[in-house]
């Protein structure tokens, strides 16, 4: 049975509101559209997630009527997903926040009016650097966590740096960190410039004054001013991680965080960070093999089209998921299969899938199906070129060594130790033994390549489980054992052009942090840590604990305590500090603020971006500007006199030591017209430098940049003309570098399907990046260099007898759109489901009955954690798991009360104590979304 997008959308959002989404919209400004009026389209880049859909506005007399898809767009293919459609009701929403407000009502929480004043944005940013300068005078600029996506060219993240604080913080940790560092350590372990060094001393570093390195005795250096990361033996024999500094002023090693006595072990220095791919290129896949991965449900644009054009056109699809996810129906309605599994045990049904295939590798002739892409992979005793640590993967499956505990034997991959394998998966998945054989001879046979398991965020692969670092790295290593680590039909390292970021321009001061140790531990997680993206779930924590310094101020930039585990734990913690938040609505976190400052919707940007979900050839993106700003926002940077003064003004002008080179020293203020670049560097000034809102650029930066760019790639016109050149209607009316052909269209309504390869050329699986089963970063860190099994770290027990997952759904992102009224009609409610015969048993629960669910206190979450929600009984769940749909639960007093609905999931996620994290020796210190157990009880 074929499905569309129709019956797709349908089977997402579960009415027929979404078919009408289009029209709807469009009547919002239908009068304004007739022959006279004035008709202009301002291209831009979607912001309701991070895909990058390029898009255009079209705009009628100064008002924006429209929303459209670019059809020469790698990223949006001419189609918008309903949150992107949708975002011309959050531009207009008469609910924005439209100038600033300082809170009057010390008192913070649910149900309590904060008394808000309007204010002017000089006296809003008055208060915000006197409390920032009291911070920093009273425990350190170390006490001001910024939390916010990690965008180097981002004022906000330049401001981190600037002030000193090594407290930047993001929400990876709960959205794909786990993934992030597994491909970071082996499908693009080349990425890390040098490779990684490993140096084995005991002997004391020393300063080079001459050289102005660091050098270790005995030769070979490190770059002056380096952090470098230490493996250390500890007193009880484990081997431990930490940050050490060199001291610039004593010319020595600094000593890491204390933990007794440790002797040096290991020092290893990742001189260039690097993280995952994301452009997945299921359009061309035969063979789609998910754990838990659900894109396409969630309504991510160009994967939604992908795996429907797939399924389509014979692809099979194989979905192991708890409940008949939408990606999972489908599956189920083409052709495929949907797969029931115990959660957080996909890691076993992998295992034991290499298992299969390794032994039929093994044993099997050279005529023979159902192995390893000898092509790619080569031999045990020939190992491709491609692929580095082959031999050790083989003997690390044929072994059973990961298996670390005494439930299997050691292997020798025949037969009969295929079979307990087999049988050991099925004991701790739920999945037949017969399926997972059949499935992995199905995966690994020739006729059903290119075969693919997709890996994005808040699958099995995490960071939803205690074993989704293991899970992640699997992922690589199935894919690596049919030839799809970049290669059409597999997962791609995104092809961009290599651009500066904004310090190439102007470059950061070179401040010197007083500590690297930051509250949310990542100086212990050595590879993560270089990858600039920080850890939000600690942040309560450490405000209340004051452990290991007293934290005074937060600014907070479109993050919501509603997307937090254990949002319990942050309204106490955000009653102890002071809260500046930048938002476009009146969440719950803009609840919890001291003082609110007007943020910006990406219509009303300008800049460039980049197709960051799915780009085979290089493509820049413009973002025109264009659109109206409708209100002052903290985007803005006027000219010092002129008007009310920009955030960012009023902070560079309170820290120009800090800032240095940032500030105009005459004025006090950002520079603009002709702000200082690098040394020899020009700008004529025809531009302002005013940052983009949503890219963290400027029109100065990007003049110079694509200029750099142009001379790079050897293209004359974009040399000499810059911003200019690229953003002219004339020279690229899509508003897309390079240009499309013409009559390039990738719309499935009428375009070329799948999105043209072009001149699409292997980089990584070859001789020069090669994948590394065998991760050498990981081993030189003293993690394991394969993945070993590991269990769930809750499991049921008494009355705590339901694992809990969750679903993110399609019409929402996150905990945003819900007050959104089209958004908030297609989904205005989240339902818990249940199994009917679990339903049953727990008092007789129909679909519409008042249930309570409770979480499981495990000494890191409070008691009493309870929500209250409807229920849906459904056989579309597995009996021993129940599911909530992440995004509800609102309670910010500015929402509409049809907002108000549903619970909250992240009530029952507590977080784990980083002791028990780094008892566990794992890389990256994802959070465990759905590592949970709850109780269900019928309210009467």
């Amino acid at each position: 049975m074929a499905i569309t997008r129709r019956t797709f959308v349908k089977s997402m959002s579960a009415g027929a509101a979404a078919l009408a989404l289009e029209a709807k919209l469009n009547l919002l400004t239908s009068g304004i559209q007739n022959a006279s009026a004035a008709t202009t389209y301002s291209h831009y880049v979607c912001g309701m997630c991070s895909g990058g859909c390029k898009a255009r506005a079209k705009v009628v007399d100064g008002v924006v009527a429209e929303l459209q898809g670019e059809n020469a767009s790698q990223t949006s293919r001419g189609r918008l997903c309903v949150k992107g459609l949708s975002a011309i009701r959050m531009y207009k929403s008469p609910n924005r926040v439209k100038k600033p407000l300082i809170r009057t009502n010390p008192q913070k929480g649910p149900g309590v009016d904060p008394g808000w004043r309007e204010a002017s944005w000089n006296e809003a940013m008055a208060l915000v650097v006197d409390k920032m300068k009291t911070a920093i005078q009273t425990h350190g600029a170390k006490s001001i966590v910024m939390q916010m996506r990690p965008s180097p060219g981002d004022i906000t993240n330049r401001l981190a740096v600037a002030l000193g604080t090594p407290n930047d913080m993001c929400h990876h940790d709960t959205c794909y960190t786990s993934h992030d560092v597994a491909w970071a350590v082996t499908a693009h372990a080349a990425d890390i410039a040098g490779g990684w060094s490993t140096y084995t001393e005991t002997t004391d570093y020393t300063l080079d004054d001459v050289a102005g390195t660091i050098t270790r005795v005995g030769g070979g250096a490190i770059a002056a001013h380096a952090v470098v990361y230490a493996v250390y033996v500890g007193t009880d024999g484990k081997r431990y991680t930490d940050f050490v500094e060199f001291d610039t002023d004593t010319k020595s090693l600094s000593q890491p965080i204390n933990r007794g006595a440790k002797t040096p072990a290991v020092v290893s220095k990742m001189t260039k960070k690097s993280g995952r791919n994301w452009t997945h290129d299921i359009a061309r896949s035969k063979y789609i093999l998910s754990f838990g991965w659900d894109q396409p449900g969630k309504g991510k644009n160009m994967m939604a089209q992908d795996y429907l054009y797939a399924v389509n056109n014979g692809a099979k699809a194989v979905v192991f998921d708890p409940r008949l996810s939408p990606t999972a129906s489908i599956a189920d309605r083409t052709g495929g299969e949907w797969i029931q599994i115990k959660p957080g045990t996909d890691l076993a049904v992998m295992f034991a899938m290499m298992k299969v295939i390794v032994g039929n590798g093994i044993h099997a002739d050279d005529g023979g199906n159902g192995r390893w892409n000898k092509s790619y992979c080569g031999t045990y005793s020939s190992p491709a070129a491609g692929v580095s640590g082959f031999p050790q993967f083989i003997d690390h499956i044929k072994t059973n060594a990961f298996e670390t505990g005494a439930e299997l034997p050691v292997g020798d991959g025949s037969p009969a130790d295929v079979t307990a394998v087999l049988a050991w998966a099925e004991g701790k998945s739920g999945v037949a033994a017969a399926d997972i054989r059949r499935i992995a001879e199905e995966f690994s046979t020739a006729a059903n390549w290119p075969a693919y398991v997709p890996g994005h965020k808040r699958d099995a692969g995490g960071p939803n489980y205690r074993n989704s670092f293991e899970v992640a790295h699997s992922v690589i290593l199935l894919n690596t054992l049919v030839g799809s680590i970049d290669r059409l039909g597999g997962g791609i390292k995104q092809r961009q052009h290599s651009t500066k970021d904004l310090s190439w321009i102007c470059p950061a001061p070179d401040i010197h942090l007083s500590t690297y140790e930051r509250i949310d531990h990542l100086n212990r997680f050595p590879i993560q840590s270089k990858m600039n993206k920080g850890s939000q779930q600690y942040i309560a924590d450490a405000i209340l604990s004051g452990d290991p310094y007293p934290i005074d101020v937060l600014f907070v930039r479109k993050y919501n305590i509603l997307s937090q585990p254990d949002p319990q734990k942050w309204i106490e913690a955000l009653n102890q500090v002071f809260v500046v938040c930048c938002e476009i609505q009146m969440s719950e976190m803009a609840q919890m603020a001291d003082v609110v400052l007007p943020e910006v919707v990406f219509l009303e940007g300008r800049g460039l971006g980049k197709a960051e979900y799915f780009s085979l050839w290089p493509q820049l993106m413009v973002t025109g500007g264009t659109v109206p700003k409708l209100y002052p926002h903290t985007s803005d940077a006027t000219v010092a006199g002129s008007g009310p003064k920009g955030w960012r003004d009023i902070l560079l002008a309170a820290f120009p030591k800090a800032f240095g080179d940032w500030v105009n020293p005459e004025t006090g203020y950002a520079v603009r017209e002709s702000f200082r670049l690098k040394p020899g560097g020009t700008y004529d000034g025809t531009g302002t430098f005013i940052y983009d809102d949503s890219r963290g650029s400027s029109k100065a930066y990007d003049d110079e940049m694509l200029k750099k760019l142009g001379t790079d790639i050897g293209d004359g016109s974009l040399a000499s003309g810059g911003w200019n050149y690229i953003a002219s209607a004339a020279n690229f009316p899509e508003g897309l570098y390079p240009g499309p052909a013409s009559g390039e269209s990738y719309n499935l309504a009428g375009g070329t399907y799948p999105v043209d390869p072009k001149t699409f050329t292997p980089s990584y699986g070859t001789a020069s990046k090669p994948v590394q089963m065998y991760s050498q970063a990981l081993d030189a860190y003293g993690y394991d260099p394969l993945p070993v099994w590991k269990e769930r770290r809750q499991e049921k027990s008494g009355s705590f007898d339901l694992y809990m997952v969750t679903d993110h759904p399609s019409p929402h992102i996150h905990s945003t759109t819900q007050d959104a009224d089209f958004n908030n009609e297609l989904y205005d409610e989240n339902v818990l489901w249940i199994n009917p015969v679990t339903a049953a048993a727990k008092g007789g629960i129909v679909t519409g009955d008042q249930v309570d669910v409770e979480a499981r206190s495990t000494g890191d979450l409070g008691s009493g954690r309870t929500i209250r929600m409807k229920a849906f009984v459904t056989d579309r769940i597995k009996p021993d798991v129940i599911c909530i749909p992440h995004g509800f639960g609102h309670w910010s007093r500015d929402f509409h009360d049809y907002a108000k609905k549903g619970g909250n999931d992240g009530e029952m996620v507590p977080v784990p104590p980083i002791s028990e994290i780094l008892a566990e020796n794992t890389p990256q210190p994802g959070c465990r979304m759905n590592d949970v157990v709850v109780k269900v009880t019928k309210v009467v």
